[in-house]
Order: structure tokens, then sequence, then C-alpha cells
């Protein structure tokens, strides 16, 4: 016999099984009973199948296991040993008829029980492809690109439903297997005579019902596959289609910022020239003004010496010690300075003081207000 030696390999399905003729015989003992050497045979094999699990989740299935052994002797007794961890519950509800049966026909609890196991495949199909038409009412209905609802997860939804798919189908893979291993266990024990040709055909009708309807549940599986690819690739089409549309808008909108930052880089450049302009023109006018003041700067002294001959304080009169005051030619002249002429520079530098000192008290409040603005007005709290 084989054993399943991973514990990663959840989709492991096999049958095995031996016949023991003449010498070549079963031992009793192994059980647990008498040790005594009689012919039989003995049959191993795992099933996996669907049920529903009665919890409250979003997917009601669950995908169970049931390990089937039978040791059957074929002495006088025609007696049965068997093993059945997980029975199917559909199993569980046809047990009553199951010795009699038994008896006749040593292969005869086999196919109840793979009866049992097979009995959920068409609703769990049918669960799956509600599942995708679903998905195919909200990728495939005709309607404009921006009324989908479709994002990633329904790709991620569809892509989840083909997995089980090929779940599905490798379990059905796997029941067939074991139906063919039944099947040839059965034509052996004809030919070795130990059942009759018509407990042989019952047992063949039987497999060959179950597996007709496991290839039509692998015919179905296949075509949801075949759909569930069809519904994916629309699903990415439209997400691809609507990636698209908003790159076409992002490229819009780049279009109108860029257009805009060159406008604005126009109007930058524009108002720099603006400026350049301005500064040309002051330059040219400080230029000027420069002429001025050097000018003003040259006739100063003279404007100014003007002025102060053209005072009070200061007069031109003839010389009175001429002896001759008639004639013209040689007459002399003086100028005089009025002695009250310290009164003008006493007042101008009086004023001078007055002024510098009414700068100095002006300035001096000026700081104190703007320190005392500065230290106590509060800081804002963070």
């Amino acid at each position: 016999m084989q054993s399943k030696i991973s514990p990663s390999d959840e989709y492991f399905m096999s049958c095995y099984y031996d016949i023991f003729r003449g010498t070549d015989v079963l031992t009793e003992g192994s059980l647990g009973g008498p040790s005594q050497k009689v012919p039989g045979f003995q049959i191993c094999y795992n099933l996996r199948y669907f049920e529903r699990h009665g919890r409250e989740r979003q997917d009601p299935w669950s995908c169970r296991q049931s390990v089937i052994y039978q040791r059957y002797n074929f002495a006088t007794t025609a007696s049965s040993a068997w093993i059945v961890v997980q029975a199917p519950e559909r199993l569980k509800t046809t047990l009553d008829d199951v010795g009699i049966h038994c008896l006749q026909n040593p292969l005869f609890f086999h196919i109840r029980i793979l009866d049992a196991a097979v009995a959920n495949n068409w609703e769990y199909i049918e669960y799956l492809s509600d599942q995708l038409l679903n998905l195919d009412k909200q990728a495939a209905f005709p309607r404009a690109l921006h009324q989908f609802d479709i994002d990633i997860s329904r790709s991620q939804e569809a892509h989840s439903i083909k997995k089980r798919l090929f779940h599905m189908k490798t379990l059905l893979n796997g029941t067939i297997r074991i139906i063919s291993a039944l099947s040839s266990l059965a034509k052996e024990l004809l030919e070795s005579e130990k059942i009759t040709k018509s407990t042989h055909d019952i047992v063949i009708r039987h497999l060959g019902n179950i597996s007709r309807d496991l290839e039509a549940h692998k015919s179905m599986t296949d075509e949801l596959l075949d759909w569930s690819c069809i519904i994916q690739s629309m699903i990415n089409s439209i997400l691809d289609f609507r990636n698209q549309e908003s790159l076409k808008e992002n490229g819009v909108q780049l279009k109108v910022v860029a257009q805009a930052n060159r406008d604005e880089a126009q109007a930058s450049a524009k108002e720099a020239r603006h400026v350049a302009e301005i500064a040309r023109h002051t330059y040219a006018d400080s230029r000027i003004m420069r002429i001025a003041t050097v000018i003003a700067l040259i006739y100063l002294p003279a404007s100014l010496v003007m002025a102060f001959f053209s005072t009070v304080f200061v007069e031109i009169r003839r010389d009175s010690n001429d002896p001759d005051p008639s004639d013209t030619s040689t007459q002399k002249h003086r100028v005089f300075i009025s002695n009250t002429i310290w009164i003008a520079f006493a007042s101008i530098v009086a004023l001078i003081f007055i002024t510098v000192g009414i700068f100095i008290f002006w300035q001096k409040k000026t700081d104190s207000k703007g320190g005392n603005s500065t230290t106590g007005t509060p800081k804002p709290m963070v």
C-alpha cells in the first residue's frame, strides 16, 4: 500500500488494492483477529468532495476528505472489515440495508460511498456558475465606460472562482481514477471466480453510471473554466481601457498645466523686460541727476558768495580817504561788514543744535516704542 507523506499535498487522491490467491493469502490477525491465513483482497483509497459546512460564512462550501479501507476474505463466512474515516453526510442516512447487500456483493458499499461523495457536485457547480453569472452581468452588459462598477477586486474574484474550478476538476479526475481502480478490481474478482457474473455486471453498471456523471461534471467544469477566462479577460480589458482613459485625462490636464506654466513664464519674462526697461530709465535718470548735482555743486559756492554779499551785513562803499572823490577813474571802494553779523552766525549755530537735538530725541523715542512692542507682544503658542 502507498501513503501520503507530504502534508501540503492537498490534492492527493489515489486508490490501491491487493488480491490474495492460493498460498498468497491475507493475515487475519493484522486487525486484531486470530492469526490465520485466509484468501481475500484489500482496498484503500481517499475521496475528496464538497459539502455545505453550515457555518455563517460567505462561501457555504468546504472540501471534505474521506479515507476508506476494506479487507474482505473469501472464506465461507464472506466477512468484511471496514475502516471509514469521516464518511460523507449522505452516506450516514443510507446505512440500513448496506449489510445485506455487502454479503451478496463485496463492492456494494463502495458504490454507496461514491454516490454519497458525488451527490453535491451539481449543486456546487451551480453555485460557481451563479457567481460567474453575477460577474458576467457586471462586465458584459453594454454601457458607457465610466458606468462600469468594476475594479481590480472583480478580476481577483474571477481568479478565485477559476482556482476553485481547477480544484473541482482535479477532484473529479481523482474520483474517476478511483472508479477505474474499482472496475479493475471487479474484473479481476470475476476472472478469479470470486464473484458471480451478475454481481460483476451490477458493479460495472453502477460504476459506469457514476463515471458518466463525473464526466458530465468535468465537461461542465471545463465550460465554466473557459467562461471564467473570458470574463476575467473582459474585466481586464475594461480596467485597461479605464486606465487608458485616465492616462488620457491626465495627459490633457498636464497639457493645461504646462500651457499655464508657459503663459506664466511668458508673463514673468515680460515683467522682467519691463523691470529691465525701468532699470535702464532709472539709470539714465540717476545719471542726469548726478550731472545736475555736479552742476549744482559747481554753482553752489558762487550762489553762497552772491547771497552773502547781498545781505544787509555786507556793504560796498567808496573809500572815505580818497583825495579826489570827483575823479571816477581813480575811485576806490571797500567792503564793509556789519558788526552785528555774529547774530546771524549765532542763530545758525543755535538752529543747528536745536535741529540735532530734536532729531536725537525723536530717534530715541521711536526706538523705545519699537522695543516695547517687540518685548510686550506674546508669542503665538504652537
